[in-house]
């Protein structure tokens, strides 16, 4: 799995590549039902506030997605898992997905003094 930023989506395509290790995407929908007055069935359901929240988790080698952190920095981010498998006879299957505009919100360090040491990086 990688993940390109880039400072807005023109400059994704040029974006580096960043490996993951792990990716966390929720989407919440907040849907919102409406009843009507005399009525004991909901009259409808409806859309209010769409959140996008994740985190990744990729191996501890700069202070850069810190300080990505404590600037408040935003940036454009794609996310693209791909398959080992071809289609055809060149294409390998893919999903992704591109997120126009996130803050980094959150970061963390592991301690393990016996493993690879891993940051995790929060985004919403």
């Amino acid at each position: 799995m990688g993940v390109k930023m880039a400072n807005d989506v023109a400059g994704i395509a040029g974006g580096t590549v960043v490996k993951t290790r792990s990716f966390k995407l929720t989407i919440t929908k907040n849907l919102e039902k409406q009843m009507e007055l005399g009525s004991t069935n909901v009259a409808g359901i409806y859309n209010t506030v769409l959140d996008v929240a994740g985190d990744m988790e990729l191996v501890y080698d700069s202070d850069t997605m810190m300080n990505m952190v404590v600037n408040g920095d935003r940036k454009a981010l794609q996310m693209v898992a791909e398959g080992k498998g071809l289609i055809g006879a060149t294409k390998k299957a893919e999903v992704g997905a591109l997120l126009p505009r996130v803050a980094f919100s959150e970061w963390s360090k592991s301690s393990d003094a016996n493993g690879i040491v891993t940051q995790t990086v929060g985004f919403t």
